[in-house]
């Protein structure tokens, strides 16, 4: 890396107006208007130009320290970027963090200590799947939208049911959202009535923890061809319960709730 001052004059801009124009992620990181406004104008302006920077240091360069992953997305022109954020960083911490469904959906403040640099990073390497994840994500939010899922745990089970297998978690959200079924006792009907109710319910509102487990509680008995009367999840008091795994008949696990 080395450091020069020098006098940008229209004659030195015409120089560098090659790099603007072809190469400006990895050669002129910043300072790219400044030099277009010399070319139009003629007005001559000293800088510091610091040369041997790495590319990546537009990123940050450009961020100022204040832009979200959103903002990142946005800027790059890709759609739905709300959501498709909001995907990106669940799988971060799901894949690269360790997280458990229970942790993401209770992270909070946890989350805000991954860099927004970093999750950009890891958009770039996981793009299409984190775009077709988001596409499944719009799918099954639009159909069982009269539950009122929370949208954060709507995500997190989403990409845990289809990492079981998609098939089965085609069906159980097929299922929940038309609730039609020939099965006595059917636990993703029941689950749906729960869902339904509390979705009217102007008082007592299911907390995002319980309506996790009970959905996850629902995908196990289901997964294991169980019927089920009633579905309850005691998070406090006397006797908490401990919060369900995601039961998979494809692995050996065992204590599954």
């Amino acid at each position: 890396m080395r450091l020069q001052e020098l006098q940008i004059t229209k004659t030195l801009c015409l120089m560098l107006l090659p790099l603007v124009r072809k190469t400006i992620i990895t050669t002129l990181s910043d300072g790219q208007h400044r030099t277009l406004a010399v070319k139009e104008t003629g007005v001559p302006i000293r800088t510091m130009i610091t040369w041997g920077v790495d590319g990546s240091a537009q990123l940050v360069t450009d961020r100022r320290g204040s832009r979200s992953l959103k903002d990142d997305l946005d800027i790059s022109g890709f759609k739905n970027t709300s959501n498709v954020a909001a995907i990106a960083r669940i799988l971060y911490l799901l894949d690269t963090r360790g997280f458990t469904p229970y942790a993401v959906i209770n992270s909070g403040a946890a989350t805000s200590s991954v860099s927004d640099v970093v999750l950009f990073e890891y958009f770039k390497s996981k793009s299409e799947t984190i775009i077709d994840l988001n596409k499944l994500v719009s799918r099954v939010r639009d159909s069982v939208r009269d539950l009122s899922i929370s949208s954060k745990v709507l995500n997190v089970l989403v990409i845990e049911f289809q990492k079981v297998n998609e098939t089965d978690a085609q069906e159980f959200w097929h299922r929940l959202s038309n609730g039609i079924t020939q099965i006595y006792n059917d636990p993703i009907i029941v689950l749906r009535k729960r869902l339904s109710d509390n979705a009217k319910s102007k008082i007592n509102r299911l907390s995002p923890t319980v309506e996790a487990a009970l959905i996850i509680k629902t995908w196990n008995y289901y997964m294991r061809g169980e019927t089920v009367g009633t579905l309850k999840f005691s998070c406090g008091g006397a006797k908490p319960e401990k919060f369900p795994e995601i039961y998979n008949p494809y692995v050996i696990e065992e204590n599954y709730a």
